[in-house]
């Protein structure tokens, strides 16, 4: 008898749009993202009890240059070799955890809130890529998106799933 084990890793990134006061006034499904080799490394040194407290995802990077240039609607791919942002870092927010489907779960949902008050720039600012970083500040995933426009009339609080 052959065992085939199809394990893969992957995420999804939801977006959460919050008024002021911090209620949902709009969710969007940003879709699937690829956890990177830096991310697939962490998690072999995490399962062999290597070098913990290094590895374990710690903040949410958000940055302007995940879209094309030319069509601010159209992602820019991205790829498991990626070791950084593609533009701008705009702020960074320690993330939090949850595992949505109770401690015994295969999934791990990691949350990042920026607040109306903060990444604002000038009076807007705009966002079309994020990534999960590790302690030392490793990518470990990355997912880009059609252009947001933030102000200080809204938050915005990524709800990133990792599955395995």
């Amino acid at each position: 008898m052959k065992l085939i084990d199809n394990v893969v890793m992957k995420g999804r990134l939801e977006l959460f749009i919050t008024n002021k006061y911090g209620k949902i006034m709009k969710r969007m499904n940003l879709g699937d993202n690829i956890v990177t080799n830096q991310g697939r490394s962490n998690l072999a040194h995490l399962l062999a009890g290597d070098e913990t407290t290094d590895r374990i995802v710690d903040n949410l990077k958000a940055g302007d240059g995940g879209h094309d240039p030319l069509n601010p609607t159209v992602p820019l791919p991205v790829d498991a070799s990626d070791t950084a942002l593609f533009g701008t870092l705009i702020i960074s927010k320690t993330t939090t955890y949850d595992f949505p489907d109770g401690a015994t779960g295969y999934r791990v949902r990691f949350t990042a809130d920026i607040l109306p008050a903060e990444g604002n720039g000038t009076g807007s600012q705009e966002y079309s890529e994020v990534g999960l970083y590790d302690v030392t500040g490793r990518m470990m995933t990355h997912k880009t998106f059609g252009l947001i426009t933030k102000t200080a009339d809204f938050g915005l609080s990524f709800r990133y799933t990792i599955s395995m």
